[in-house]
């Protein structure tokens, strides 16, 4: 239950000091006794000076018999700071090595990537520049056929040949997007449960091809 008295700092931190300078366990009449003189509180009050002590866990409190007792021996306050502190270290150590663990999977899929691009380019060309490729010959594409447009008598040979190439590069290059999807669904598991670097990883690695809206690679135009 919280105080009904509004405590002030110097009279709690007044509060405190005697009991730890006591060195021996009270009784609420006890402390009725003293803190009026030794810390400047109202007789009336002390009860709600002890419960706010009590809440901020500054003193510690034991019920014997029909007597409650309270207490702050510096021993009790040294072993809460140590444990505190032992806690600390362990949410300090448990971070790095958490840390340690991601930064090691985004080498090993920095590495994954590197090797995958290489065996692309031992393939022949990389999906970016297919995709270059088969931009250009659409525009081209649709010039022969404004020209075809503005001349119908004209032999449509070249076009049909235009438009088979652009179909064959469309064809490599959704074969390579599957292999860039194999790579990226490794790549996930890899970093499971860490959404942010992969992201990143993928931003990086998709550069111009990847889709901010979907997080991962753009779909084929």
């Amino acid at each position: 239950m919280a105080p009904k008295t509004n405590c002030t700092p110097a009279k709690l931190a007044a509060a405190l000091a005697y009991l730890q300078k006591s060195g021996v366990a009270h009784t609420i009449k006890d402390l009725e006794k003293s803190l009026p003189s030794v810390a400047q509180i109202n007789g009336m009050q002390v009860k709600d000076y002890i419960q706010m002590l009590q809440d901020d866990s500054k003193i510690r409190a034991e019920r014997i018999g029909s007597v409650n007792w309270y207490w702050n021996f510096v021993l009790d306050d040294k072993i809460t700071r140590q444990r505190a502190l032992d806690a600390a270290k362990a949410t300090y150590g448990k971070a790095v090595e958490t840390d340690e663990e991601l930064k090691r999977k985004l080498e090993e899929a920095e590495s994954q990537r590197c090797a995958d691009d290489e065996a692309l380019e031992d393939r022949g060309e990389c999906r970016h520049e297919l995709l270059s490729k088969k931009r250009l010959l659409e525009i081209e594409r649709e010039n022969v056929r404004h020209e075809l447009a503005a001349y119908s008598d004209n032999d449509p040979t070249e076009l049909e040949h235009k438009s088979k190439e652009a179909d064959e590069l469309r064809r490599l290059t959704e074969e390579y997007t599957d292999d860039i999807y194999s790579m990226e669904g490794w790549l996930k598991d890899a970093l499971t449960g860490n959404a942010e670097a992969l992201s990143a990883t993928l931003e990086a690695v998709y550069d111009k091809e990847y889709d901010e809206e979907a997080r991962t690679l753009k779909e084929l135009a």
